[in-house]
């Protein structure tokens, strides 16, 4: 369930699409595999509304290629680049260029396309904090990736203790802010165990899960939490339909905000 392709199997081309197949096999035929050629990487369109996205993937780049004898160039991590704008070269013979097309779009797809939408949010909420939640909706085993992202992006990892692993200088114990969720009989009993994890812990964060409405679960957190509820942070589940902006502005008005 938990095997993934290893690094030494994607260096070795072992992560390939047909067509990377087929093209080596042509260029055989062709008498070309040996051809030295130049192949650039771009974007041809980007999302609507999207602008710039932000490079990111070149350690993953260069592991893969490291025994491959192409010349590697590519903008530096964390560089903003448009449509059609070239952010990897690569100078090599025709036959190893094309066994590597899928591992390399691969790396760059996924750190690009999610490190500059996660940043959107980074952005848009600054000054405060983004949390990053969502391993429950991953598979465990890419979770170092989707973390790195996040990481990377701006956002707070600090929920999951595989969040030293993204970075050495990353320790919970140096963390101000965490998140948390305690078994207890109930919601309002997990709140105060999970206060009572001491002051060092500074700014906590609660997540209201949503035992019920969650206008009424506001509530309950304002009568058990006091003057210690700095912030409200609102879910959607399958009770509470409709329009996020709305049920927020629902929780405003009754909270007389």
């Amino acid at each position: 369930m938990l095997n993934t392709p290893s690094p030494q199997t994607i260096a070795q081309s072992g992560v390939l699409d047909h067509c990377n197949t087929l093209t080596a096999l042509t260029l055989n035929r062709l008498g070309l595999d040996s051809t030295s050629i130049r192949v650039e990487a771009t974007v041809r369109q980007f999302p609507s509304g999207l602008e710039r996205a932000i490079f990111f993937g070149q350690e993953d780049i260069r592991g893969i290629v490291a025994d491959v004898p192409v010349q590697v160039e590519c903008v530096s991590d964390g560089s903003c680049f448009a449509e059609n704008e070239p952010v990897l070269a690569l100078t090599g013979r025709a036959s190893d260029i094309a066994l590597l097309r899928t591992s390399l779009t691969g790396v760059l797809s996924f750190y690009c396309s999610l490190i500059t939408r996660m940043k959107e949010f980074v952005d848009v909420a600054n000054p405060r904090p983004v949390h990053f939640f969502g391993l429950r909706k991953i598979h465990p085993s890419h979770v170092l990736q989707y973390l790195l992202a996040a990481y990377v992006a701006g956002m707070e990892v600090d929920a999951t203790p595989l969040a030293q692993e993204v970075d050495p200088t990353l320790t919970l114990a140096d963390c101000q802010e965490h998140l948390a969720n305690i078994v207890a009989p109930s919601v309002e009993q997990s709140w105060e165990a999970f206060l009572s994890l001491g002051p060092e812990h500074h700014a906590l964060h609660i997540v209201l899960d949503n035992s019920s409405d969650p206008v009424q679960e506001v509530h309950r957190a304002i009568d058990v939490l006091g003057p210690r509820m700095h912030g409200v942070l609102v879910d959607v589940d399958s009770t509470r339909r409709g329009h996020l902006r709305r049920i927020i502005d629902e929780v405003a008005w009754t909270l007389r905000l």
